[in-house]
């Protein structure tokens, strides 16, 4: 049980302790407790120009407001209050909210002042600050739409440009919250109004978060955030300049099969040379036909086609190895337009032979270099 020890001197001065220590001579009232504070009366006050609810308060008086009334410039906040003999005077500044919060005399008592925007000048007003100036401009995100696995539509609305002439606009996004121009961003134009924004690049079946932003003299604001999924790929799926015929492990890479074919005739090249690309696994077409087109300066071969086609965009087009030629055939109906003829693949089984497959039975089998077979060239993504 704590016992409370009080000590008076001959001096009328009061000591508060639990260790029975004499009071400081200095003071009047000495409580020395090492784990306890002093609690003074708690009152409701109603304004700092009013002494209610107490009577009569003396010049001094000490007490801690526990409410939040009266109309500005004589309202009161929570917190220590002494009493001057005309008006309540607040022990502690008002505390600010933000960093940059700032604090301005009223005549009666001080009052805060919201931290401003980047380029603001603060000027007075009949004798009270406020923010004016060149401020950010104002955007909003448009709503994603056209979504695919790589790619989304967007935009946004510059509604003023604070002041100063908006010199660049976009939209940025991140796979994290709260995308800024330093992560991926477009570049549509400057000045307010309306814009478009194409985001490209994307990874299938990911979520992005999506601001647009505009920038002016002062710096950069950013509109509302929104977020969307990209769509997974799937086969069928007309993407990157052709048809997807396979996807990897990932399902963000895979393989696109040209719509058409790019030739009804043409030699593998080169008879009785060994190029020396006999891989025929899924992932070689690419290396294969390279080595194709570097070892043999035959003009019109397979590999060649491929290699120089300019297709819906994309020129990175190669011969198929004879794997890739595989999953081709067994998405033909998906992919469509082939023909009831062998197909030439980029895979060489000697110099004389090369590897090709039977669109209309199947049957995967090597013919001479010099035969005239069908091609179909296909991309990587």
């Amino acid at each position: 049980m704590l016992i409370l020890l009080i000590s008076m001197q001959l001096s009328a001065q009061v000591g508060i302790s639990v260790d029975k220590s004499d009071p400081d001579p200095s003071a009047g009232l000495d409580v020395n407790f090492i784990n306890k504070g002093l609690l003074p009366p708690r009152v409701a006050l109603t304004a700092i120009n009013s002494p209610d609810p107490l009577r009569a308060p003396a010049v001094g008086l000490l007490v801690y407001n526990t409410a939040i009334a009266g109309i500005s410039p004589y309202n009161v906040m929570a917190g220590y209050y002494r009493w001057n003999g005309t008006r309540w005077i607040a022990i502690e500044a008002p505390q600010g909210i933000s960093v940059g919060d700032m604090q301005y005399w009223n005549g009666t008592q001080w009052v805060g002042v919201p931290v401003g925007t980047n380029g603001q000048v603060l000027t007075l007003n009949n004798g009270v600050p406020a923010w004016g100036g060149v401020q950010l401009p104002t955007v909003s995100t448009t709503a994603i739409s056209n979504i695919s696995g790589n790619s989304a539509n967007s935009g946004g609305n510059v509604t003023s440009d604070g002041g100063s002439p908006v010199t660049a606009r976009g939209v940025c996004w991140s796979f994290a919250p709260d995308p800024t121009t330093a992560n991926n961003k477009t570049t549509d134009g400057s000045g307010t109004g309306i814009f478009s924004s194409n985001l490209t690049g994307l990874t299938a079946n990911t979520m992005y978060y999506v601001r647009a932003y505009a920038t002016n003299s002062t710096g950069t604001s950013y509109g509302n955030q929104l977020s969307f999924n990209t769509t997974p790929f799937y086969i069928g799926q007309n993407y990157g300049g052709g048809i997807i015929f396979y996807i990897d492990f990932t399902n963000e890479h895979g393989l696109i099969a040209a719509s058409g074919d790019q030739s009804t005739g043409a030699q593998w090249g080169c008879w009785g040379t060994f190029i020396g690309v006999a891989s025929i696994a899924v992932g070689t077409g690419q290396a294969n036909t390279t080595a194709i087109v570097n070892g043999c300066g035959t003009a019109g071969i397979a590999a060649g086609i491929c290699d120089q086609l300019l297709l819906n965009g994309y020129n990175d087009w190669y011969l198929p190895s004879l794997d890739e030629l595989n999953l081709m055939y067994q998405q033909r109906n998906v992919i469509g337009g082939f023909a009831y003829n062998n197909y030439w693949t980029s895979s060489e089984y000697s110099a004389v032979n090369a590897y090709e497959l039977d669109f209309n039975s199947g049957n995967q089998g090597n013919g001479s270099k010099s035969f005239l077979f069908n091609v179909r060239a296909i991309r990587s993504f």
